[in-house]
């Protein structure tokens, strides 16, 4: 299974939680927002993911999984 991760910007408020926890999936830019660099792709991949949602002081990571389609 494969999942992709997104970023609210309207919540972001740029802590940088997420890039620290799973700097793959996640840069702080300097406008002041985190954006997703690619797809999860992986099982340790997942858990990085999730584990960066969880630890987001202002909520705005969410994680949705794609189906074999391509869709959500």
């Amino acid at each position: 299974m494969r999942y992709t991760a997104a970023v609210d910007h309207d919540l972001c408020q740029g802590h940088g939680q997420c890039q620290e926890v799973a700097p793959a999936y996640f840069e702080v830019r300097d406008d002041g927002f985190a954006y997703v660099l690619r797809e999860v792709d992986s099982a340790e991949g997942l858990e990085r993911v999730q584990d960066a949602a969880s630890r987001c002081p202002a909520e705005a990571i969410s994680i949705t999984r794609v189906d074999s389609n391509g869709g959500v």
